[in-house]
């Protein structure tokens, strides 16, 4: 199913929505991950072990080594099912299929992007289950 989180581009509102919804991490000093079009500023997150990240350090959308941090956090987590895939389509667009519980098709020009995108609709799929 298409959603708004399909036509997010590649860049900092994005990056933060994972920083957020997918990795877990706590903003300080602000929130941004009201979705897509709402991004304000945040100071900096504190990840899952009270480490500091700055938002000029994680750009997962646009750095693969970032992208695949996220994809190892999601295999590790428990409510994501573990298969993920990736395939060129052609030779200007990348898929990504995942089932972390998405069981879903996400295709963008680059496999960093892709994988930013599937990552938060699993987050979204998630969370819509909880409640």
């Amino acid at each position: 199913m298409t959603t708004p989180i399909d036509a997010m581009p590649p860049g900092p509102e994005l990056d933060a929505m994972v920083a957020e919804r997918v990795m877990g991490w706590a903003p300080v000093n602000g929130s941004i991950a009201f979705g897509p079009g709402t991004c304000k500023n945040v100071a900096f997150w504190l990840d899952n072990e009270n480490r500091r990240v700055n938002p000029g350090e994680f750009h997962p959308s646009t750095d693969i080594a970032d992208a695949w941090r996220v994809v190892e956090a999601m295999a590790r987590a428990p409510f994501y099912e573990r298969d993920f895939s990736l395939s060129r389509v052609d030779a200007a667009r990348v898929t990504v299929k995942v089932s972390f519980g998405l069981h879903e098709t996400v295709t963008a020009t680059t496999a960093q992007h892709a994988i930013a995108l599937a990552a938060l609709k699993a987050a979204a799929d998630v969370r819509g289950r909880e409640g």
